[in-house]
């Protein structure tokens, strides 16, 4: 799954059962896997933005976080970079949650003027992309 800053990723996931789960379970999260990063032509820093909606239901924001150092990876599954978000009450549900992973610019980011591509400011932003390797409830 790729996003990139025109497209979300988009996935379904269902909370898998836990195996002696006690009565007061602890809150559940969702786990966003990385496996590559390209930042953007300018360098201007980007967030991901989890989004979660159940059936027809509102979308809700889960978290946001931002990939560190801003420079571009690929990585096998076991090294992936993996991101903890809270889920929203709404969202930690048996049913299926759909989740959207979006790339957006860092609030109030500015092209970093020490950027090794030397795009002329003003560039556009583009070239930016983010790919998800999982997404799990725990």
């Amino acid at each position: 799954m790729l996003a990139t800053l025109d497209k979300p990723a988009t996935v379904t996931v269902r909370r898998a059962p836990v195996a002696g789960e006690t009565a007061a379970p602890r809150r559940p999260r969702v786990i966003i896997s990385v496996t590559g990063y390209n930042p953007t032509a300018d360098c201007t820093p980007v967030q991901v933005v989890v989004k979660g909606r159940i059936d027809d239901g509102p979308e809700l924001e889960v978290g946001r976080f931002a990939i560190t150092p801003d420079r571009a990876f690929d990585a096998a599954a076991p090294e992936a970079q993996r991101f903890a978000l809270p889920l929203p009450s709404e969202l930690a549900t048996d049913k299926p949650v759909r989740f959207s992973v979006n790339l957006v610019p860092a609030e109030g980011a500015q092209p970093n003027s020490a950027c090794p591509t030397n795009q002329p400011r003003g560039a556009k932003r583009g070239g930016a992309s983010v790919r998800i390797g999982e997404v799990e409830i725990q």
